[in-house]
């Protein structure tokens, strides 16, 4: 199950580690005394495959017994690879602390609907979630959101799947990095199977972009500590 697990869902994860001046490499392992100065944290940024086979069972019982018994799956199944990887990414996040987490996601893919100011149609990829400091008790509820988000999420059945565009959605994140303007972000007039009446940011606002990261047309970056 783990393999074909793995051969057909993916989800990519991108580590950022910000530049402390006249530190070397290892610096920020060996850091132990007072932690990291606040901003300088490494950042991971999660990105997720939205194909039609995460509506598919993964698994009925014993495969996810650990999940089970951790309690990140309810006891009862079937659960489909969606249920799974909402379930792994949850026992990830847990833990974590000391790290500023982000999450992205594809749009929908159409023709001649790139860039800003497009209406009616879908391309390209977004900020679901910024990067937010993940911290010990999840006091901030950064790791709340980032569950949420994805627990919120429909199962991919359908036209609600979105194709994986790939350099899309790192050209969006490299806008957002840089502090650029916003290109394909907000072009989400169809996505997970809606109509076009309505962008994203109201059909689904659980899971649209995150706006707390840009400031009018503009990202605002996440590599100034003051942001």
């Amino acid at each position: 199950m783990t393999k074909q697990f793995a051969q057909l869902t993916s989800a990519s994860v991108l580590l950022f580690l910000t530049a402390i001046c006249l530190a070397d490499d290892t610096d920020i392992y060996l850091n132990g005394g007072g932690g990291l100065p606040a901003g300088s944290e490494p950042m991971v940024i999660f990105s997720l495959d939205y194909r039609p086979n995460l509506a598919s069972t993964a698994c009925s019982g014993s495969e996810c017994n650990t999940l089970i018994a951790e309690g990140y799956l309810p006891a009862a199944g079937p659960y489909t690879f969606f249920d799974v990887i909402r379930a792994s990414l949850e026992k990830v996040v847990d833990p974590l602390e000391g790290v500023r987490v982000g999450l992205m996601l594809n749009h929908d893919y159409q023709n001649n609907c790139e860039g800003p100011g497009q209406t009616d149609c879908s391309n390209g990829g977004y900020i679901a979630m910024g990067f937010a400091p993940f911290l010990a008790g999840d006091t901030n509820g950064a790791k709340a959101q980032f569950n949420s988000i994805l627990a919120n999420m429909p199962l991919p059945q359908g036209n609600q799947s979105h194709s994986y565009q790939g350099k899309e959605l790192y050209f969006e994140l490299f806008r957002y990095l840089s502090g650029q303007g916003i290109y394909n972000g907000h072009n989400g007039w169809t996505d997970y199977g809606t109509d076009n009446v309505d962008n994203l940011d109201f059909d689904g606002a659980a899971y649209a972009w995150d706006t707390g990261i840009e400031s009018g047309p503009n990202y605002r970056t996440p590599l100034n500590a003051a942001t």
